[in-house]
């Protein structure tokens, strides 16, 4: 109830009841103007409007109020019969539930309201009309409907703040998977770059072929046996340097889905920096987008350069096992 004065939730409207010297709401004349109907107090969670007549002592009337329950930001009307018991100034006043004491002079009251700490509050309630009762309604659930918007739009901004919170977080959090995922996809290219160069298995396989090939012609003299068993070592040599072959093609298969993976990550680190809203900068993205593509020239280089002399290679095995064939065959083998 409204008669328990609870503590502001808002810093509402107009001059509360604890102020002695409150002005009439509406700036309303007790002495002149539009005839007085009522006493009017405006608590920080209610307004509160007595209409009443004594006769004989006894006082009877109704209340009007329009009270913020606690807690909330919403209000509901009151409307009750009141009754009580005027002696010289002191008055009595019967609620629905309960009483409060006071002064009454006949023209200002003064309630002894009870608060929730079980301390009294002298409420001062002035002289008013019911068009100074109605006002201060609507500026009471203005009050609240401005509160309610002040806060509704805060929590709004709060919320976008937090959405651009999060997608800040979110776009820093990609970015730095895809420059993560560049940089091992250098670190594929360069492994991969060192799989192509590597010639070892060619440039042993190539002299093993023509030191066969030179044992063979060395035999002629122990017979045909021995020149075919040599022609054998010789073809032997040359599947080596197929095996060769197919090892270098499997680099190379390597090599090109690196370039792929690292192309495709290119366009995600791409695509994800143009979404903007974060903690990276340019330079940052473009260096690890040149440094891609720096690799991706390197090893399309490695590539095109390994592949000559793959093919000089496999040209000189298929020269030298042509050649072994030949000297067999010469020398009725």
């Amino acid at each position: 109830m409204r008669r328990i004065l609870a503590i502001a939730i808002l810093a509402l409207i107009l001059a509360a009841c604890s102020s002695p010297t409150k002005t009439i709401p509406g700036n309303a004349d007790p002495t002149s103007g539009p005839s007085l109907s009522g006493y009017l107090c405006i608590y920080s969670n209610a307004v509160d409007f007595l209409q009443f007549s004594v006769s004989n002592g006894i006082l009877s009337g109704t209340e009007q109020e329009i009270q913020q329950p606690q807690g909330t930001f919403q209000w509901r009307n009151i409307n009750i019969p009141i009754s009580g018991t005027v002696n010289g100034s002191q008055v009595t006043i019967a609620f629905s539930n309960y009483s409060e004491s006071g002064t009454f002079d006949g023209s200002k009251l003064e309630l002894a309201v009870h608060q929730q700490d079980g301390s009294l509050f002298n409420a001062t309630y002035n002289p008013a009309t019911t068009d100074d009762y109605n006002n201060a309604v609507a500026a009471f659930e203005a009050n609240i409907q401005a509160t309610v918007t002040t806060i509704n739009n805060a929590q709004a901004t709060a919320s976008a703040e937090q959405a651009q919170a999060n997608a800040k977080a979110a776009n820093d959090n990609n970015l730095s998977n895809d420059l993560s995922a560049i940089q091992n996809d250098i670190g594929h290219l360069s492994t991969d770059n060192q799989s192509l160069s590597n010639m070892s298995s060619y440039q042993q396989d190539i002299p093993t072929m023509q030191k066969d090939y030179g044992t063979e012609q060395a035999d002629l003299s122990q017979g045909c046996n021995q020149v075919n068993d040599d022609l054998i070592a010789v073809h032997d040599d040359l599947i080596a340097v197929n095996d060769d072959d197919i090892s270098y093609s499997d680099n190379v298969g390597s090599a090109n889905s690196d370039i792929k993976t690292i192309q495709s990550d290119m366009q995600t680190l791409q695509s994800d920096w143009n979404k903007g809203n974060s903690s990276y900068n340019q330079s940052q993205v473009t260096n690890a987008l040149n440094s891609a593509q720096s690799q991706i020239n390197s090893t399309q280089s490695v590539l095109q350069s390994t592949q000559s002399q793959v093919n000089g290679f496999d040209a000189s095995a298929k020269q030298i096992d042509q050649q072994a064939q030949a000297f067999a065959q010469k020398n009725g083998c």
